[in-house]
């Protein structure tokens, strides 16, 4: 593209390989990267139990669609996500 390199990324990130790929892609480009990996969370992250949180939305799903038969549309039915075309 025509837009300009930043003269330098600062990014925080709770994931290491997320990190390591930003300083990859822009020290290949010149640019000064400072990165600090976020570890508050990690904690609740390894507690996080897929399984229960789906059993916990099913539970709560029919009481959110009363809801919003009585209340009108929100936004907890989001759409499926997507890829765009070209991105990995």
């Amino acid at each position: 593209t025509a837009a300009p390199l930043p003269r330098v990324l600062v990014v925080i990130d709770d994931k290491r390989s997320n990190l390591d790929q930003y300083r990859e892609t822009f020290f290949a480009l010149g640019v000064p990267v400072h990165s600090w990996r976020y570890t508050r969370e990690d904690g609740n992250v390894a507690a996080f139990d897929p399984d229960a949180s789906h059993a916990l939305w099913l539970t709560l799903r029919p009481a959110l669609e009363t809801l919003q038969d009585q209340l009108g549309p929100d936004n907890y039915a989001l759409p499926p996500a997507t890829v765009r075309p070209g991105c990995p």
